[in-house]
């Protein structure tokens, strides 16, 4: 007799898939799908867990490796008129830590905003205009866009821009870790930075006619600005 029981519950209101489980072992969730418009903004949020996003696959899914899911715990994939929003979630004033690790692939370049609130967040490819928020956890950024905002608690952040597409915005704020920013050869900046306790420095040139806009706050740890 099997003596492993597992409760899973699954409810559909509209296009929102939620699935929620009292199972606490690692499993995983492969190739969910999804559709996205170009006027389409993606909402992902994590609770505790890395998001991983790729930009430039053939389709859009989503495979999610669940650490730790404990029975308040959920999955949703929602489909809004103006969003697509994949979160991990849980009922409020529970202990459950809802731990897993989210990998997201897109076919085109969405607007996007992502959020975690211990975990890390790793982005490859070209996007909209997009904005990540995260407690505490490492950033690691290979692609481009437009308009790149950062905020974060605690942790590293890794900035490398491949192209540069015309005037484009970058705004860094971090608490305490280390900031490193890396841009194509010979861009030039203009550049606005503000830094607590720690070092900055910065490799390009400025100019206050560059169209890369560059605003950098930090509180602690080394800052460095280079190609």
């Amino acid at each position: 007799m099997n003596k492993n029981i597992i409760l899973v519950s699954i409810l559909i209101v509209g296009s929102r898939i939620a699935i929620a489980s009292a199972d606490t072992t690692s499993r995983a969730i492969e190739n969910s799908k999804f559709d996205i418009s170009s006027g389409q903004t993606l909402t992902i949020r994590n609770l505790n867990g890395l998001i991983k996003l790729v930009s430039g696959a053939k389709e859009n899914t989503v495979n999610i490796e669940k650490k730790h899911f404990g029975p308040t715990c959920k999955f949703n994939i929602e489909q809004k008129p103006s969003e697509v929003v994949i979160a991990v979630t849980k009922d409020d004033f529970t202990s459950d830590s809802c731990a897993a690790d989210l990998k997201i692939n897109v076919d085109g370049t969405p607007k996007t905003s992502l959020m975690a609130g211990n975990g890390s967040i790793a982005m490859s490819g070209d996007y909209g205009p997009t904005t990540l928020t995260l407690g505490n956890g490492n950033v690691s950024w290979n692609g481009s866009s437009q308009s790149l905002s950062i905020q974060s608690g605690n942790g590293n952040l890794s900035v490398l821009f491949t192209k540069i597409n015309g005037q484009t915005k970058l705004q860094i704020q971090s608490g305490n870790g280390d900031v490193d920013i890396q841009l194509p050869k010979q861009t030039k900046i203009h550049i606005l930075s503000k830094m607590g306790m720690g070092t900055f420095e910065n490799k390009l040139a400025v100019d206050p006619s560059a169209p890369v806009d560059l605003q950098l706050l930090y509180g602690n740890g080394k800052a460095s600005v280079h190609d």
